[in-house]
């Protein structure tokens, strides 16, 4: 790997120092695994040596049986939780942002994708997911949680800026892809550091944030120096008294309702 120097990490590990005394958490969400999948199995070793369960979202119908028998081994060793990203990643809006669950799609269209796309998924990895519902580009629509809810899912993950939802939610605050483009490692470490100090001393009292500082990763976009970034970073949380690694789907159970606005950024 190409070396990085961690100073980079300076303004996150001050922030750390100077943080509530019980640990916040931190979980690691990577989106997209049946795409460019020869670029995730570095990412998954990577996070595997820093003793951090990476949280991977998959495209059911883009999971080849190779991968799917991968990925289903990897999770029976709590290496890697595997959670539905959506069925097949694919735009139905004809007008506006990308989105596979959005406004222009009826309820019974949403709801034959999103079980068949589990089917699909499970079937793959020879087991069953997590019950978390990743939604492409990060976005769905109200129709989309509400059958999220009758259809047994147990939790939503979107990016931290989505619209209000009752629904048991777990979000990302940070898109490593987006803010090492504009600025680079430091701009990273300054939005993670940022998120702690919002986090520090219990729950976020803004009601858009979830507690866990939430980090998410594209492995197709992750170059050597990204990795070795990485594991910077793994090393910092996994190590710090103020920060501890938990796999998403722990936080499901105790997510509550989230806020925010309908703007969102992220690209899935």
């Amino acid at each position: 790997m190409t070396g990085v120097s961690s100073v980079w990490l300076d303004p996150l590990r001050t922030a750390l120092d100077e943080g509530s005394p019980v640990p916040v958490a931190w979980f690691f969400r990577d989106d997209d695994a049946g795409w460019a999948d020869d670029r995730l199995w570095p990412l998954i070793e990577v996070c595997a040596a820093a003793g951090a369960t990476l949280d991977v979202a998959a495209i059911p119908e883009e999971v080849t049986p190779t991968t799917g028998a991968a990925l289903g081994r990897l999770a029976g060793e709590a290496t890697i939780a595997i959670h539905q990203h959506g069925r097949s990643h694919v735009n139905h809006e004809a007008t506006g942002r990308a989105c596979e669950f959005g406004s222009a799609r009826s309820a019974d269209d949403q709801a034959a994708d999103l079980t068949v796309g589990r089917d699909i998924l499970e079937a793959a990895i020879g087991g069953p997911t997590t019950g978390v519902f990743v939604p492409p580009w990060n976005r769905c629509s109200e129709v989309t949680v509400g059958l999220l809810a009758e259809l047994g899912f147990a939790a939503l993950s979107r990016d931290e800026s989505a619209f209000v939802t009752s629904f048991p939610e777990v979000r990302v605050c940070a898109d490593w892809t987006r803010l090492t483009r504009e600025g680079g490692l430091p701009a990273l470490a300054g939005t993670l550091a940022g998120a702690v100090r919002r986090r520090a001393g219990g729950r976020a009292e803004d009601d858009r944030l979830t507690p866990a500082v939430g980090l998410m990763l594209h492995h197709a976009d992750l170059g050597a120096a990204d990795l070795s970034g990485l594991a910077q970073l793994l090393d910092l949380v996994a190590n710090h008294p103020g920060a501890e690694c938990v796999p998403l789907a722990s936080l499901a159970s105790t997510a509550g309702a989230t806020q925010g606005a309908a703007d969102d950024d992220s690209r899935t």
